[in-house]
């Protein structure tokens, strides 16, 4: 998912200074963040969020990077609207747009730097919904969330590096 960019919560103060620091460090200011959604035998079996795993934090952390080392916990998926797809038996597949016209399963982001997870942890907030559409919804024009892109890092990285 490619986010528009981060707003600390706790730390608000140091946005300016952080947005800087994301520039010279990454070369830009949207968030980029993977997660992967794990098929088996046809039917949706868990996530994982490498390094973006929210754990029980909510809106207000700032700096929240749980799930950092291999093997990656495998999160099971609390809520989905339809759980089954058609597998062509690879068993592990990686959130691909072919996955996702069948597969919605709810992650929520929970934190200010876009930490994830299967459960939320801000139910007093609104939500936006978010499938694989060619055109988006008003909501979804004016939330956070850029794009969401099914391709590998890597691509995603290159596509929003720094053009100099």
């Amino acid at each position: 998912m490619v986010f528009k960019d981060e707003h600390l919560r706790k730390y608000k103060y140091f946005n300016g200074i952080y947005r800087l620091i994301r520039r010279i460090f990454y070369g830009r200011i949207v968030d980029i963040e993977t997660f992967y959604v794990h098929v088996n035998s046809g039917k949706v079996d868990y996530c994982e969020f490498p390094k973006i795993y929210s754990g029980n934090h909510d809106i207000y952390a700032d700096h929240i990077h749980l799930d950092a080392r291999k093997p990656y916990p495998k999160h099971p998926i609390m809520n989905w609207a339809n759980s089954y797809v058609n597998s062509d038996g690879d068993g592990d597949v990686s959130f691909s747009k072919d996955v996702f016209d069948y597969l919605s399963p709810y992650i929520y982001v929970n934190t200010s730097n876009h930490a994830m997870a299967t459960h939320d942890t801000n139910s007093v907030l609104s939500k936006t919904l978010y499938r694989s559409v060619a055109k988006k919804s008003r909501w979804q024009r004016n939330s956070s969330v850029l794009k969401i892109i099914f391709l590998t890092r890597k691509q995603v990285d290159k596509k929003y590096q720094r053009k100099d």
